[in-house]
């Protein structure tokens, strides 16, 4: 009996390292891909890989916040929120997400380089409170979300960037334990939807203005 609840542990565990692996090459991937289609789907598949991490090390909470969690993560992260960013795509008629400021493999050193960095800082931290594998990954996609902001001009491509970050805090969660307060989930659910719907409503608004939907071109909603 002991080896087969061993070997169910161990499973999880390589599960989750999978898991953790996949989230890591989707944040890589976003940092070099053009077409708004591919952030999309990378964003789906995100959500699904918080699911499945979700199912596999929050068992011990309530079912409430539990059944939450997993709404949270697979009907709205990989879902609903992917659709109404697919929709917004296809009517103002975007294939990409707009010029960046830095060349892509730029991007894409940095944000392979800043995973390797946070992995090491976290290392040295040797804090037996602190998920590494978590931790690393987490920081990682808070900071790629942060750099698609900088460096796409395209509010689309913010968006996109807003969504990475908020799916980094959500592992930054799990990092410090599995402790995840209704609360605390309700209050970022809450965020992730508010502010997708006013910048899909802002989108919407002036995309019959402007043929690109660049930052650069709302100094014209001035004149």
């Amino acid at each position: 009996m002991f080896s087969i609840i061993t070997s169910i542990i161990n499973d999880n565990e390589v599960t989750v390292n999978m898991m953790i692996v996949v989230f890591a090459i989707t944040i890589i991937y976003a940092s070099v891909a053009e077409r708004v289609s591919t952030h999309i789907t990378l964003l789906v598949l995100q959500g699904i890989v918080l699911f499945g991490i979700a199912v596999i090390e929050l068992k011990h909470i309530n079912f409430a916040n539990l059944a939450f969690i997993l709404s949270e993560t697979l009907i709205f992260k990989a879902l609903v929120i992917p659709y109404y960013l697919r929709r917004i795509v296809i009517r103002n008629k975007i294939s990409k997400t707009v010029d960046t400021i830095i060349p892509m493999y730029y991007t894409l050193i940095i944000v392979s380089v800043a995973v390797v960095v946070f992995y090491i800082f976290a290392y040295s931290l040797n804090d037996t409170h602190l998920q590494i594998k978590y931790f690393t990954v987490s920081i990682s996609a808070i900071f790629a979300g942060i750099l698609l902001i900088m460096t796409h001009r395209g509010i689309i491509g913010h968006m996109i960037g807003y969504l990475v970050i908020e799916n980094g805090i959500f592992l930054l969660s799990l990092a410090i334990g599995s402790e995840m307060p209704m609360i605390v989930n309700t209050a970022i659910l809450m965020d992730i939807l508010v502010s997708v719907l006013i910048l899909g409503v802002f989108v919407n608004r002036i995309g019959s203005e402007f043929s690109t939907l660049q930052i650069t071109k709302l100094s014209e909603l001035k004149d």
